[in-house]
C-alpha cells in the first residue's frame, strides 16, 4: 500500500541521516536532526498532497488510519529516541521525552500544513532555529559548552 511505501522511505531516510551523524557534537547532531525533520517538510510538495490526501481518506477507511496510525506512533518514536540519545550524550535528563517528541512532531507537521497552504507567509529556516533554540536549551547544551570551555 502507498501510505506503507510512504513510510518506509521516511523511516529509511531518516535512519540514514543519523546514522551518518552520529559521530558529531551533540549540537551538530541536533541541528542535522532538526534539519531533517523541519527540511523534508517542504522539499517535496507533490509528495505532501499525497500524504495529506491519505490522512483524508483515513478519516472514512478504518484501515488506512490504522496505518497511519502506525506511521505516526513509529515517528513520535523515532523522535524520542533521538532525544534520548541526544541527552544521554550530555548527561542531561528530560523526564517526559514521548511528550516532548511528540511536541516536535506536531510543531513539524503544524509548520509543514500552514507552509503548504501558504508559503509566502511561513518562514520556515526561521521555524527551524526556533525548534532548535528549544531543544538546545531543554538539553542544555549551552551550559555544557560553557563548563567544557573552562
Amino acid at each position: 500500500m502507498l501510505v506503507k511505501q510512504l513510510y518506509e522511505t521516511f523511516k529509511q531516510a531518516f535512519e540514514l541521516s543519523m546514522k551518518d551523524y552520529q559521530d558529531l557534537k551533540p549540537d551538530e547532531q541536533l541541528r542535522v536532526g532538526v534539519e531533517f525533520l523541519f527540511t523534508n517538510l517542504y522539499l517535496d510538495r507533490d509528495l505532501y498532497t499525497i500524504i495529506y490526501e491519505v490522512m483524508v481518506i483515513g478519516q472514512r477507511v478504518h484501515e488506512v488510519n490504522d496505518i497511519l496510525k502506525q506511521v505516526f506512533s513509529w515517528y513520535r518514536k523515532e523522535v524520542a529516541q533521538f532525544i534520548r540519545g541526544l541527552a544521554e550524550k550530555v548527561s542531561v535528563t528530560i523526564a517526559d521525552i514521548e511528550n516532548l517528541a511528540f511536541y516536535i512532531v506536531s510543531a513539524c507537521e503544524g509548520a509543514g500544513l500552514q507552509w503548504f497552504i501558504d508559503q509566502e507567509s511561513v518562514e520556515m529556516d526561521n521555524v527551524k532555529q526556533l525548534c532548535y533554540d528549544h531543544l538546545h536549551t531543554l538539553l542544555k547544551m549551552g551550559d555544557r559548552q560553557k563548563n567544557e570551555s573552562k
